[in-house]
């Protein structure tokens, strides 16, 4: 199996060879969105193509870079120069600021308590929190899955260094769970729900009982955002008609997602209830949640510390 760096290097490269041909960068018409193989707007909207509709109303093209397999990847895609916009999750967009990456944080989703968490097989004698002391469990450096695994660890109590935290992507983890070469998984959807089902998990800690204040976050490059802030408006208004629609068809987002990404029909549903949900502008609340994320990243000593955080933070509610 090729490695991650090589599948990301071979990214860089079509997406390099797509704007030679396209024969722009930060073009007054063009917007490139490095999207994600993911259950999140950007997947949907690019399915549906009343997104790409709405902008080319406003004679703005659109450019897909990816697919990507998590957050990390696209936004290195986006450091090189490669993606203007892309998305995560607040836990992956602490990682990359603290990385120092030149991105600012435009939109916001909260995440459903029922799209990710910590599982282990049906048949584990795993119980409790308690009892993956000295256990295996696979986690994304610096992203969603070790924030999930260090924040459930303490909030019922057990020693973070007595877990084995074992560094996979989201799709090797998966492989590495159904193997059995791991005791645990803290993922997120559409493998959080994929390990449920396909993967015979069972729900050790969902993110009610994890305390998970994580969230969904848009991102654009930094200079992209500052010469082109009228055409950031614009995305940030198609993504919103383009949420507004997954939450009234919740299901037919489920099915989209289901079809996009190649997974079991029969998840539809579920996928749908746990990530159609309302795209926001980042107000106060949603800043204060992100400063809250930040603080527990530097406390638990996972990043050093954060460098002009409030001035990533964008809100285009403010027109």
């Amino acid at each position: 199996m090729p490695s991650a760096r090589l599948k990301i290097s071979a990214w860089f490269v079509i997406a390099f060879v797509s704007s030679l041909i396209s024969g722009a960068s930060y073009a007054d018409d063009l917007v490139r969105i490095g999207w994600l193989k993911t259950t999140n707007i950007l997947s949907l909207a690019k399915s549906r193509g009343a997104f790409e509709a709405h902008l080319h109303k406003s004679g703005i093209r659109v450019q897909w870079v990816g697919p990507f397999a998590a957050s990390a990847p696209a936004v290195e895609a986006l450091n090189a120069g490669l993606v203007d916009v892309t998305i995560g999750s607040s836990t992956s967009a602490m990682a990359s600021l603290a990385a120092k990456v030149p991105i600012v944080l435009f939109a916001y989703r909260q995440m459903s308590p029922d799209c990710e968490g910590i599982l282990v097989k049906n048949d584990s004698a795993i119980r409790s929190m308690k009892d993956l002391v000295g256990k295996r469990v696979a986690v994304n450096r610096g992203g969603t899955g070790e924030y999930l695994l260090v924040k459930a660890l303490e909030t019922h109590g057990v020693d973070v260094s007595s877990v084995h935290r074992v560094y996979f992507g989201p799709q090797d983890g998966g492989f590495a769970f159904a193997a059995g070469q791991v005791d645990a998984w803290a993922v997120w959807d559409p493998y959080y729900t994929l390990g449920q089902t396909t993967y015979q998990g069972r729900t050790l800690a969902s993110g009610d009982a994890i305390g998970d204040e994580n969230g969904v976050v848009l991102l654009a490059a930094r200079p992209f955002a500052k010469d082109k802030h009228k055409l950031l408006h614009s995305v940030f208004d198609a993504l919103v008609e383009d949420s507004q629609w997954a939450q009234n068809n919740q299901e037919a987002a489920g099915y989209i997602w289901t079809e996009e990404l190649k997974l079991p029909n029969e998840i539809a549903g579920r996928l749908g209830h746990n990530n159609a949900l309302a795209i926001t502008a980042i107000g106060s609340a949603e800043a204060d949640q992100l400063r809250s994320i930040a603080r527990w990243y530097i406390e638990k000593k996972i990043v050093p510390h954060f460098d002009g955080l409030d001035e990533s933070i964008l809100d285009l509610s403010a027109r």
